[in-house]
Order: structure tokens, then sequence, then C-alpha cells
């Protein structure tokens, strides 16, 4: 009793204290509840417009004029329908259409119509229209018309121009049609239906299924052009196929085979292929596999109306998930993707990558505030409200059974995306009115980046490079330029470098009068210094003649070179070694014999080397120089160090303009090359996981534009593959682009525009990444006025990439869809039978809350109960305070 009367005074005296106390701590949970309502983006309350159980299948439509119709079928008196401004609506009131009890597929025009299509139990297509003013009018809509009979599933939409573009699945073979897919036009003002055009068939159309189909259509108009696009699945093959129309579906493309299964992958088949177009951008999604198996989205994108395509990528990169009834909504900022998988999910798009995903846990379930019963939706279907406002409705597939409606804006959107480092400023290295060429970059283990190039000693664009230049970049800054090697006669240039776990810097050239190639190298922290770099010397080779040097140094520290001798007698690769630091080498090894071939000519040797010490190698076959040029690109490997080789192997045949090869793992290598022209290049990439024994082809790129020099690519230490890329997309415009390839798929990264005067040539690209993440990336360009006069630029850009800590464990990837074929190509089932890739398993993503439902910090909910208890102290107190006076 002492201790309880001693609290009670102690409370008495210091109820003033604790009442402040307390009315900040409520003030706070106040201010934090509000803050949250102000800055948080919710959707609206939900909104029941059918108010009657019993309702389903519910469609809505916005109209020319902004206003929103929905329509559902209550299950006992038939068609209903309200509408509103999306936010408020009208009280529903029953409605009669041409389709009778059958809920139609509606889209509106521009002109102020609403169009209907629908099918009826013996799965024949009709078509009926009102304007959208007098929509719950009966009288106001057109006799139903036959589209089409046999019709399974269907999609229709409109264009700018008021045109319907219609699409079905037809399953029926008679004597006078095909099973497959059809398409069919109706010209706006009018109200008859083109004949219908053959797209696509197949007899595995006559036993499928609704569940089992998929179609969808889309077009694209920009000024007084216009595309068509048609995509659909064929299921029973597991196939997705798209085709396109120029001329307003009068003649079609060749049906274009988007994804098939992965090789050896059970339930791997894509399906649900939807297309969507909005001026020159255009997107394909579709899904990988099944639910609870291997599953995950994809896509493909277009920026020139489907004149080239994206490789295809995993919407959600390496962490899959499996959506269903999933819906894209594009916009001028932003477009959405909305799916379902255990809950509602949203993805926005920004016109090069998808953003987080974001769950909408209202759109899965709410309670009802008048029954406070749990509303389960279904059914969904979103409408885009002018820029920023998404709205949605659905219908309850619990106990209430009703049809709901609700909005949300969409002002957070920029927030769903992963924060980027981005690219820094560009910067200078060097300017001079000489000609510069041969640039290359590499890090230290200091993150110290060492950039080496040669000069000629004319601007003339056929001149040689005469000495070689350095420069070291440290805390962000390029020391002055120094003049470490020249060439007393003939030529420096075609010059490669690497470090060794000594910190030596290694660097060979092809030099001299005859092209002899040369060997130097210093301390990384005196490469400055020209007097630190030893004195060249001519490695050994059975002519004094040599070409496109390439080095590489393993983990004891032997030094490999391999090089060319792409003329007359003795052509050939070879290749020399060194296992004291460059001080000796070993007599050159012949890895390929050109001559005995009966080769004309031979370059470009590309070397590499896996973690487990073995070799690889790539080269090219040429004719003599001034005819066809480049003629095929060939391949072996050496598990001795180079003392014998593999039989050389055919990668590809045609116009390979540049290649390279990457060691990313023990026995996994990386092999990459552009075919063709610059103008119209497609750059192909082959992955072995056996050490070179068989390859699975995965093409990387498809470019959008003009590729200016040769691209640039590597491996960072965690076994990730990295290209860079320059693209011209405009007269004065490029695009550095950065793609990765993680062993599963490439993604593209941050990319970099940059403009320049139109007489602008980027001749050169290097690039490298350090242990710590910082890439760095040198254009070598040349600006040139009118007069033919002009200047040659060393340009430097940076930026920072995260890199994985754990060594990447590779997934062959399906081949994705190439934009242009190879000439002649040789797959990997030529050479070797394919393997039967296993699949790792991936662990669950995990999302984050949903932005703008009501679920507040944590804080809040412990410090709201805080308060509201010291309240009630302080009111206790101020009652015992009265009842003692």
């Amino acid at each position: 009793m002492k201790t309880s009367w001693r609290i009670w005074q102690y409370m008495d005296k210091h109820f003033v204290m604790i009442g402040t106390f307390a009315s900040m701590l409520l003030f706070s949970v106040i201010f934090t509840l509000s803050v949250g309502a102000q800055t948080r983006v919710t959707w609206s309350d939900p909104t029941n417009i059918s108010q009657s159980g019993s309702a389903s299948d519910p469609v809505m439509v916005v109209d020319s004029d902004g206003v929103f119709h929905a329509l559902w079928l209550d299950e006992f008196a038939g068609l209903y329908y309200s509408s509103g401004d999306g936010s408020e609506w009208s009280v529903p009131i029953a409605m009669t259409l041409p389709s009778g009890d059958i809920v139609p597929d509606l889209v509106a025009d521009k002109n102020g119509l609403i169009h209907a299509l629908w099918t009826d139990e013996d799965n024949r297509l009709f078509y009926s229209r009102a304007r959208a003013s007098v929509l719950p009018n009966s009288s106001a809509w057109t006799a139903r018309a036959l589209v089409n009979d046999d019709v399974l599933d269907f999609d229709v939409t409109v264009d700018d121009l008021g045109d319907l573009h219609l699409s079905f699945i037809s399953p029926v073979e008679t004597s006078s049609t095909q099973p497959g897919v059809y398409y069919r036009r109706m010209r706006g003002g009018t109200s008859t239906w083109l004949r219908p055009t053959l797209l696509y068939t197949s007899p595995y159309f006559r036993s499928l299924e609704l569940a089992d189909s998929n179609i969808d259509v889309s077009t694209s108009v920009v000024g007084e052009e216009k595309r068509i696009f048609v995509a659909w699945d064929n299921r029973p093959r597991e196939r997705v196929y798209l085709a396109t129309s120029d001329d307003d579906g009068s003649t079609w493309s060749e049906p274009i085979e988007v994804d098939q299964p992965q090789a050896g992958i059970v339930g791997s088949g894509p399906s649900n292929l939807l297309v969507e177009a909005n001026g020159d951008q255009v997107m394909l999604l579709w899904r990988m596999g099944e639910k609870d198996s291997f599953c995950n989205q994809y896509y493909q994108w277009s920026q020139d109306r489907g004149e080239t395509w994206s490789l295809r990528q995993p919407v959600y990169g390496s962490t899959p998930i499996c959506l269903d009834n999933f819906q894209f909504i594009p916009g001028e900022d932003y477009s959405i993707l909305m799916g379902d998988a255990d809950q509602v999910y949203f993805l926005a798009w920004d016109g090069s990558r998808w953003s987080d995903p974001q769950p909408q846990e209202t759109l899965t379930s709410f309670v009802d505030a008048e029954t406070q019963n749990l509303v389960e939706m279904g059914c969904l279907q979103l409408l885009r409200s002018g820029p920023s406002y998404i709205n949605a409705i659905g219908c309850d597939l619990g106990a209430g059974q009703d049809v709901w409606t609700l909005r949300r804006q969409l002002l957070d959107v920029a927030g769903w995306f992963p924060v980027e480092t981005g690219w820094g400023a560009l910067e200078e290295v060097e300017v001079d009115d000489v000609r510069l060429l041969s640039p290359v970059i590499i890090f230290d283990r200091q993150d110290q980046a060492h950039l080496l190039w040669s000069k000629s000693e004319s601007i003339q664009p056929d001149s040689l490079g005469k000495s070689i230049l350095y420069t070291v970049q440290q805390d962000g800054l390029w020391s002055p330029s120094a003049e470490i090697l020249m060439s007393t006669s003939g030529k420096a240039e075609q010059i490669d470098a690497v470090i060794d776990s000594n910190d030596r810097i290694f660097v060979v050239w092809s030099g001299g009068s005859d092209g002899e190639i040369f060997f130097s190298q210093a301390d990384i922290s005196q490469a400055f210094v020209p007097d630190s770099w030893s004195e060249p010397i001519i490695l050994p080779a059975p002519l004094p003649v040599g070409s496109s040097p390439d080095i590489l140094v393993d983990d004891n520290d032997v030094i490999y070179v391999v090089y060319a001798v792409p003329l007359n007698e003795q052509r050939g690769i070879y290749r020399t070694v060194s296992d004291d630091g460059g001080d000796t080498w070993n007599e050159p090894t012949l890895v390929f014999d050109a001559q005995g071939e009966g080769w004309a000519m031979v370059n470009d040797p590309r070397l590499a080397i896996t973690e487990n010490g073995d070799l690889h190698l790539l080269w090219t076959r040429y004719s003599l120089p001034n005819g066809e040029g480049p003629l095929g690109l060939y391949y072996a490997s050496s598990v001795d160090g180079g003392d014998t080789w593999s039989a050389p192997e055919l990668v590809v045949q045609g116009p390979v303009v540049w290649s390279e090869i990457v060691g990313t793992g023990d026995t996994t290598i990386q092999r990459v090359w552009q075919q063709g022209d610059n103008s119209s290049a497609t750059l192909w990439h082959e992955q072995s996981e056996d050490g070179g024994q068989t390859w699975e082809r995965i093409m990387p790129v498809s470019v959008f534009g003009e590729i200016v020099g040769n691209p640039s690519i590597f491996a960072d230490i965690s076994g990730r593959l990295h290209l860079l890329i320059i693209v011209r997309n405009g007269v004065t415009s490029y695009l550095l682009q950065h793609w990765v390839y993680n062993g599963q798929n490439w993604t593209s990264e941050s990319s970099l525009g940059m403009e320049y005067l139109p007489q602008t040539d980027i001749a050169s690209l290097a690039s490298d990444v350090s242990d710590n993440g910082k890439l760095s990336v040198v254009l070598l360009n040349s600006n040139f006025t009118e007069e033919a006069t002009g200047n040659y630029r060393l340009v430097n850009i940076n930026n920072s990439i995260v890199i994985p800590s754990a060594t990447i464990n590779p997934l062959l990837d399906a081949t994705p869809l190439p934009t242009i074929t190879p000439t002649e190509v040789v797959t990997k089932e030529e050479i070797n039978p394919t393997p039967t890739p296993t699949v790792t398993p991936t662990k669950q993503i995990a999302f984050t809350n949903e932005p703008g439902n009501a679920s507040f910090s944590r804080w809040v909910y412990i410090l709201g109960p805080v308060a509201i208890g010291l309240i009630i102290v302080v009111v206790i107190v101020l009652i015992y305070r009265w009842t003692k006076r």
C-alpha cells in the first residue's frame, strides 16, 4: 500500500509533465498519420456499382469525351449498366443489347462510337455499335451483324483513324476454310467487314480449347503510316508468333516465331503473347513455363515500329514471378503492366527498363466497409484516365458477388525504379591534330585506370601510328600524357596490354617496318615515366611479320601472346609464352596453319583463359586484300598451355567484322561476334559450360541504328559479361549502350546519349571495369570540318556498377528472335550434340509493402497505444485529484 501511495503521490505531483509528454506523443502520432496520408499515393475507396449481388463479367470502356461506361451480367436480371467519371457512378439500370445476356467486348473510337463484339454458344461472332451519348438506349444499337462463323477466340482494337481491326482463331477445317489465325478490318464510318485474311494455319488448332487459346491485335499510326500487329499462341506446339501488315491488312509478313521452349527443359514453353503498339514504340510480352515450375515473364521491345527488336529479356531479371491475366496499359511517361501471382502486382516501363514489382493489395482483396466482409477481387480490367490515373473494375469472387470500381494516381511511379548511379560527364583526355588510334584501357587492383594509345604523324585517315602514349587516372584525374615508346621506322599500333599480380604492366604491339610483334613492360607506379619502360624486344616469330597481337596473364603470372602472320609463306596463327615476367620467350607454336589449309589470309586472333587454365582462341579467315574481306570465324582450345591445340572448328561462315572470347568460370567460355556491316549488323553470342566441347547459341542484342566502331566486351570479377556499343541513332546523335549477361540473360543497363557534329566519326571504343565496380569507357573520335581538317579526341566517361559478391551460376538461355539471319551459320548442332541443361532453382522474390495502402510504419502502431495509455493515466490522475479535493 505504501508503494502504491508513493506512486500516486509522484503522479499527482508530476501530472502536468506526464500530460504534456502524452500530448506530445499523441501529436506526433497524428502528425505521422497525416503526413503519411498526404505523401502516400493510395487507391480510392472501392465503390460497389452493382449493389445487387450475383454480378459477374464486368467490362469498362471510356469514350472520346472521357465518360466511363461499365457493363456486367446479373445472374437473375440480365445485363446492367452504369456510367460516370471514373470516381462517381450513376445508379445501375437494366439494359438490353443485341447480344442478349452475353457481355460483349467493348471498344471506343475517337468519333464518339462504342463498338461491341461477342460470340454466342455456337461460336458465331457478332457485331453491333451505338453512340456513347445514348449507350443505355436499346434502340440506339444497330442490329447484330454476323462477322464470322466458328470463332473460338478473338481480339479487337480501333486505331486513331477509326478503323476496327479484328483478329480471331478458328478451329474448324472445311473444304473452304482452314484452322488458324485470321484478320478482318472495318473501315471507319462504314458498317461492312472486309474479307478475312488467313495469317497462320495449324492442324493443332482443330482440337484447341478456349482456355488454351490466345490472340492479340494492336496498331501503330505515325503520320500517314500505319502498321498492324497480330500476336498469337500455338499452345499445343509451345510456340508464340507475330505477324505485321503495312497496307491495312491486305498483305502480311510471314509469321515470326518469337519464342519456343528451352532445349532440355520440360514445361518451358512460351504462352500468352501480348503485343502493344504506341506510336513508334512496340512491346511484346509473354510467359515462359508454367506455375509451380520453370516460369518467368519475358519481353522484347522495338523503337522503330517493329523494324528491329531488342533481345529477349526477363521482366524481373533472375528472380522470376509467374503472372496470370496480365495487362499492359501504355502511357506517355510510364506504361503499366498488371499481373496476378498470389496477389496483384504493378510494374512500370519507362521506355528502357522495368521498375521493381509493386504489390497492389487493394486490387487483391479489401474489406467491404458496410458488411465488414472480405472482398476477393477477380476479373480485373484496367483503363488509363489521362496521364496520371489508372481505373480498375473487377468482381467479387467471394460471397459478396458484386462489381467494384476504384482508381489511383500514378504520381509515385518514379520511386518504383531502383536507384541508378548514372553516367558521369564526358571528359576529354587527349586532343591532337594528328591521327590517334588503338586505345586500350585496363584497371589495376588499386582502381587506377591505365590508358594507352597510338599516335601518327599525320591527320590522314590511312596514316600509321608511330608512337605509343600513356596516361593514368588517379582519384578521378588523368595525368598528362607521356610518349613512352616510339618506332624509329615503320609503325607502332594494334596495341594490347595487361597487368600481372606484381603490378607490372605488359604491352604488345605491331611495329617496325614489317610489322614485327614488340613487347615492353614497366611497373605501374612509374609507367608515366618513359625511361621506366624496358627496351622493346621483338617476340619470336617464323618471319619478321606480325599482326593483331593479343596478350593475357594467368594466375601464375605466365604471359601468353598470340598473333597472326596474315600473308605469304608460313601464314597462320602463332602463340609464344614467357614464364619469367617477359625476360625470355619460347619459340612460337603454330596454332593454325593457314598456308597448309590453303587460306589466302588469316588475322584477328583473340585469346582467353578459363579458371582451370585452359586456353581458348578465335581467329578470322580473310580473302586477299581488296577482295571479299572476312569469310568466317574459327575456334580452337588448348589444355596444356598452348603447346598443342584442338582441331580448328568453324564457328560461322560470313563477314565477321569483330569478335571476342572471354572466360567466365572454371570451364565456362563466352564467344561474341558481329556479323555484317555496321549499318545492318547482328551481334551473336555463344556460351559453353564444358570448356568448348559444346556451345549454346544466345543472341545478345538487336541494335537500333548503325553500330559505330567495334563493340567492347569484358568480364567483371563475378563472371558477368559486359558489352558496350556505340549506335548512331540520328544525324548528330549517338547512344552508348551497356548490356550485361549474368549467365542467364542479357539485360540492358543505363544508356548514355551523346550529341556531336554531323561530320564527327567515332572510330574506336575501349572499356574495362575495376574489381570495385568502376566502369570506364574511352571513345576515340575525330571532328572534321567541311574543309576536311580537324582533330582527334580521346574522350572518357565513367559509371559505377554493382558487382555481385557471389560468382554467377550460368544457366543456358533459349535462342531469341534474330533480326538478321547470318549467312551460312554453322550452329552448335552441326558441331556437337546439344547437352541437356539443368535448371538452378531460384528463390521466391520478396516484395516491399504496397505504396499507398493503409499499411503505416510499425512505429505508428507502437507509439499510438503508448500515447493512448499515457492519456488514460493522466485522466486517472485528474479524477484522483478531484476526488481528493
